[in-house]
């Protein structure tokens, strides 16, 4: 899906599942527990789960005939209020409060999540016998992962 110019981004994949969008969380635990990186809906505080269905954002409903990107535009880096629920019905659903990326902090992230993924893989797939380094040019960025 091409993601609209300024919109808000959440860090999720979407997926239309029973008439509405339905989220599957990219985020990454490290064997303790504790959250290495996330996306804004697995925030500690944001009650919103993988496989929840988001059906608004702001109040408005979300229409699986359009892009859910659409209901994001010019509210990157902002906080929106997101109507989440485990069914896909507005009876029981819950309202939480995120706050957006933009689209330089969502490759970011999805770009760590690459590189945890693939550490991941080559540790399990060789019994922790082998390591798995991922060198990036250097500049700022690069230096910091």
């Amino acid at each position: 899906m091409p993601t609209p110019r300024n919109a808000g981004l959440l860090g999720i994949d979407w997926a239309v599942e029973n008439g509405t969008y339905r989220i599957r969380i990219q985020s990454f635990v490290e064997p303790n527990g504790i959250m290495k990186f996330a996306p804004p809906s697995a925030m500690p505080g944001v009650d919103v789960n993988e496989g929840d269905y988001i059906l608004a954002v702001n109040g408005v409903p979300l229409d699986t005939e359009e892009d859910p990107y659409a209901a994001f535009q010019g509210l990157a880096e902002q906080t929106v209020e997101l109507t989440v629920n485990d069914k896909p019905t507005m009876e029981g659903a819950r309202n939480v409060l995120v706050e957006t990326l933009d689209a330089g902090d969502e490759t970011r992230l999805r770009h760590l999540a690459w590189i945890e993924s693939n550490r991941h893989d080559e540790l399990n797939g060789s019994h922790r016998r082998a390591c798995w380094l991922h060198l990036r040019a250097e500049h700022r960025c690069g230096r910091a992962e």
